[in-house]
């Protein structure tokens, strides 16, 4: 053993020798004191809580912040992969109809929607569009 093995077991035993003592006396162990019909939930009884002046505000914006979440979240544009591999290969689909041909590397769909302009070094790209 080593000399924190026999630390440890030594505290284990003298715990273990501390709690069948106090069992023999007939003591139990208290960890919290009884408060018998006397507890109530953060010391207040039920039916008498009085709101403050600003719980109702909090409330109100709490519950705008959820709805503004909810319903900007639902009309998202959708920006995962299996939308622009769609939106690729609908593209592809219509430049073969049309009777082009499609070269790999070259994307069709997806940058038609996002093309960006730099009029020179250092400026700030711009939305053709815009």
């Amino acid at each position: 053993f080593s000399i924190f093995d026999r630390s440890v077991s030594w505290c284990l035993g003298m715990f273990r020798q501390l709690v069948t003592r106090s069992v023999q006396r007939g003591a139990r162990p208290r960890f919290f004191a009884a408060q018998g019909k006397e507890a109530y939930l953060f010391g207040v009884k039920p039916g008498t809580y009085q709101y403050e002046g600003w719980e109702g505000i909090v409330y109100t914006t709490y519950a705008a912040s959820a709805l503004l979440l909810t319903v900007g979240l639902y009309s998202r544009p959708g920006i995962d992969i299996k939308t622009w591999a769609a939106d690729e290969a609908a593209a592809r689909k219509a430049v073969k109809e049309q009777g082009g041909e499609v070269k790999w590397g070259v994307h069709y769909g997806g940058s038609k929607k996002y093309s960006f302009e730099k009029a020179g070094v250092g400026e700030v790209p711009t939305n053709e569009s815009e």
